[in-house]
């Protein structure tokens, strides 16, 4: 793209300066295909991989922490089952067991801990457990009921945003591949079990600014048609 429109416009230094970049005093040096500011091709990392937010060869990666929940639960049946209480790796050390009999004036129904009665009821009834308790479930008389409790699981929503300045060909995880993953495009991937990412996309080489001569004299018109710039 043109710095102003085309050639034949006129143009200035400052405006050469803003559009390439380049700090005062402006020194026509700085503007040869090749220099500090005006790069001959364009040339994206080839690959790169993480674990937490980052920034690298201008592809942004943001990994957000959330959680999922889910409700574990069973029925009782005869002498009740044995289970193991899993919190969930988010759900901290204990969570709330809930246990209801569901033919109230029959009997009751509970759990018990290492031979130890921790909740008994004849309709609902609630108790704290801790993560990793392994528990016996019973009812007595013609009860029948149910238990159930919460699992908290990590989940982690990721981000990733293509800043090169160029299309590439992305391969990416947990995003399938994407030959065409333009600048500025932003893919995501929640709800994910693990924060781990990955990418990767081949070198990427521009046209370069194929009017800018590398040395010698430079025409203010050449960068009014500058062919393609790159970024």
């Amino acid at each position: 793209m043109p710095v102003n429109g085309g050639a034949g416009n006129a143009i200035s230094l400052s405006e050469v300066q803003t559009f390439y970049g380049g700090s005062n005093p402006i020194s026509m040096s700085e503007y040869y295909r090749g220099g500090s500011e005006v790069p001959d091709t364009a040339v994206g990392a080839a690959s790169a991989s993480g674990t937490a937010s980052n920034t690298t060869s201008n592809i942004a990666v943001v990994v957000a922490t959330g959680s999922t929940s889910s409700t574990i639960s069973g029925a009782m049946d005869g002498a009740g089952p044995t289970i193991t209480i899993d919190t969930g790796t988010a759900g901290g050390s204990t969570v709330v067991l809930t246990v209801t009999n569901n033919n109230t004036g029959e009997g009751s129904v509970g759990a018990t801990r290492g031979g130890s009665s921790i909740v008994s009821t004849a309709s609902t009834a609630t108790v704290t457990v801790n993560n990793g308790d392994v528990l016996t479930f019973f009812e007595n008389g013609n009860a029948n009921g149910v238990f159930s409790y919460p699992r908290l699981t990590t989940a982690y929503d990721l981000t990733i945003t293509n800043n090169t300045g160029q299309t590439v060909n992305m391969t990416m995880s947990p995003w399938p591949d994407d030959s065409s993953f333009t600048n500025g495009e932003v893919a995501t991937a929640n709800g994910q079990v693990s924060n781990s990412w990955s990418w990767s996309h081949p070198a990427v080489t521009g046209t370069g600014n194929t009017n800018v001569p590398t040395s010698g004299v430079i025409s203010l018109d050449t960068f009014n048609d500058p062919g393609t710039p790159a970024p």
